[in-house]
């Protein structure tokens, strides 16, 4: 997004004033160091820790809720406010769902970051800086560079490859470990020991999922088909019910639908493209087995969709015949926003008097860029 948000308000990449405040810092409290009293969803006061807060001295709290009865729940609390937004709903009041669960604080805008130390604020300030001067300079123009993004007529990035370079740089060097930040893991397209020290910087309660460990996204991921996923509970609460998918006599070598058995040739191109991306690999059934074990290897039923392109998108039936899917249990539960949510962002967005500009991207084959 070009402008954030605030209750207070922000102007847009066009206004220099926007050099020095961190990330959700407002005005006042980032230019003059004092703390303010500020409102929680309850109407409770809490104090706003300024900039200048020394990370060895008091840091303003929020309340806290009850003594958790378990250790996920007390996980889970810590980083939890008590006090989250609410909206209403056909029963009663329920915490407010934005979609990026408890690693966010779902208070008002100006109420966030209250807890926050002077180290987490500086390094959230030095990035933004960086990255605000680096916009300014290689975007002459925000607003058309802006609407150009936004109806797809930007088809080259504004920005050079020795000036991401840069700027990696740059935001390695405010990091613990600047050489390994650097680094890019292998079989992987994202810095994630950038990612994963920047985050714990800035207090992410989930930092250690980039690169920490076996199971990270450094060294590889389970899929959750043999043993079950372990939970998250710092950031997503506990699922309680599962979609229930078709039963089917198990079948370990399914034959394709029609539709791919039609398209055959475009599907046979899309996989060697794959194949030269690194995201396939071309091997024989032997050979799989070999390698992963006869009774690992399971072959799935093709199907293939034409998208508004032209381009041909491969389906796989994970589901039908090899069970996969009906073997996976996602422990978690991702929070998507209902119409109450949007109804509640809508009239905060109203309250403040701003008029905030956003695009929604997609990244490109992003789950399967992840090993």
């Amino acid at each position: 997004a070009l402008k954030e948000g605030g209750e207070e308000g922000r102007d847009n990449l066009t206004d220099t004033t926007l050099d020095k405040p961190g990330f959700n810092t407002p005005w006042p409290a980032a230019t003059s160091g004092a703390p303010r009293v500020l409102s929680t969803p309850s109407g409770g006061p809490i104090q706003e820790a300024p900039v200048s807060t020394p990370e060895e001295g008091t840091i303003p709290q929020a309340p806290h809720p009850t003594q958790a009865t378990t250790a996920e729940e007390s996980t889970a609390q810590a980083c939890e406010p008590a006090q989250v937004i609410e909206v209403p709903s056909s029963e009663d009041q329920e915490e407010e769902a934005e979609g990026f669960d408890a690693a966010t604080s779902r208070w008002r805008p100006l109420a966030r970051d209250a807890t926050a130390t002077s180290r987490e604020w500086g390094h959230a300030d030095a990035i933004r800086e960086l990255l605000y001067k680096t916009a300014r300079k290689a975007i002459k123009d925000p607003r058309a560079a802006a609407f150009e993004l936004a109806t797809g007529r930007l088809k080259v990035s504004p920005f050079d490859e020795s000036t991401i370079q840069e700027v990696r740089a740059q935001i390695a060097a405010m990091l613990p470990d600047p050489t390994a930040a650097m680094e890019v893991p292998t079989g992987q397209p994202f810095m994630l020991h950038l990612l994963s020290q920047s985050l714990e910087v800035l207090g992410d309660p989930d930092f250690e999922i980039l690169d920490h460990g076996s199971e990270s996204f450094a060294e590889g991921v389970p899929l959750g088909w043999d043993k079950p996923i372990a939970r998250t509970p710092q950031v997503f609460p506990k699922r309680t019910t599962f979609r229930k998918l078709d039963q089917s006599d198990f079948d370990p070598s399914m034959l394709n639908y029609r539709s791919a058995e039609l398209n055959a040739e475009q599907l046979e191109a899309k996989f060697r493209e794959d194949e030269r991306a690194g995201l396939m690999v071309c091997t024989t059934e032997a050979e799989a087995r070999r390698i992963y074990g006869a009774t690992s290897v399971l072959i799935a039923a093709m199907g293939a969709v034409t998208k508004a392109s032209g381009d041909v998108r491969p389906l796989h039936d994970g589901t039908h015949g090899i069970n996969l899917n009906n073997k996976i249990k996602i422990l978690d539960k991702l929070q998507v926003p209902g119409p109450e949510d949007l109804q509640e962002v809508a009239s905060r967005v109203k309250e403040s008097k701003e008029a905030p500009f956003a695009l929604c991207a997609d990244i490109k084959q992003a789950h399967r860029n992840v090993k």
